[in-house]
């Protein structure tokens, strides 16, 4: 059943259950300050009201919404945030992950967008559909490979089945984290309000092209074989979202792309 709460109160309430973790995580580790809490609860109000505060054109209002997150994740506020303890386990995925809940919230329960199919947990159909979209994605990243040269094959990390523990464990931060925050704001975003104003083809095209320039800085600026291999696969990660209308589809394509390169490349 749906929600009667009046938008208001359901921006509040993201608001809240937004920074309670870093209330529970940052007490319980006596690494809380009231400045990194009132930052957070400002990155929280903002996110989760933006819908009910702006008006004027959707596609517009929508398209700030994600500059909007784009902006806060690129920043790394959260670094600042969540105080790391332990150099391989680093705490600003919490604030991720509440940006991705607190985002997502917003737009399917004030903004209400569908046609996203956001989830943590894909159906049997998506993984089909993003196995077999990884699957044919490969060959066509190895050849690219073979004339871009943007990664070399790395010596296996050990024993099958540590490289398997190692794979897992990427797949999964990928799938919940990385992939799903990335497919929301351009598969579930990006290339609906595109597709809807310029057309379905247009919409694949633009989101993928997009995708890939956010990918410029990665490693060095201006890193251009990066952009090429990211935009090929926000096309197939497209492809994967238009067949299934899951961002779920396309995460798991995602996730599996990422953990293969994390794994066997360098």
């Amino acid at each position: 059943m749906e929600s009667i709460e009046p938008p208001p109160v359901r921006a509040f309430v993201l608001m809240v259950t937004g920074v309670v973790p870093y209330a529970i995580y940052s007490i319980g580790t006596g690494t809380f300050h009231w400045r990194h809490f009132a930052l957070l609860v400002a990155i929280a109000t903002i996110v989760s009201s933006w819908f009910v505060v702006q008006s004027g054109k959707r596609a517009l209002v929508d398209i700030l919404f994600v500059a909007l997150l784009a902006a806060i994740l690129l920043s790394k506020v959260f670094d600042q945030i969540y105080i790391t303890l332990a150099r391989k386990a680093t705490a600003d995925i919490l604030g991720q992950l509440m940006l991705i809940r607190t985002g997502a919230f917003a737009v399917l329960s004030i903004r209400k967008m569908g046609g996203i199919g956001f989830g943590f947990v894909p159906t049997a159909r998506d993984w089909t559909t993003g196995v077999a979209t990884y699957l044919a994605l490969m060959p066509v990243i190895l050849m690219v490979n073979s004339y871009l040269h943007f990664a070399a094959p790395r010596m296996a990390p050990g024993p099958w089945w540590r490289i398997g523990i190692l794979a897992l464990g990427t797949f999964l931060a990928f799938l919940w984290v990385v992939a799903l925050s990335e497919e929301f704001v351009f598969r579930g975003i990006l290339q609906q309000v595109i597709s809807k104003r310029a057309g379905s083809i247009a919409g694949l095209i633009l989101t993928s092209i997009l995708f890939g320039l956010v990918h410029l800085p990665f490693r060095g600026f201006p890193n251009w074989p990066w952009v090429v291999v990211a935009t090929i696969i926000g096309l197939f990660c497209g492809f994967a979202y238009k067949r299934t209308g899951s961002i779920r589809s396309a995460t798991v394509t995602h996730a599996l792309v990422v953990t293969t390169w994390r794994v066997f490349f360098a």
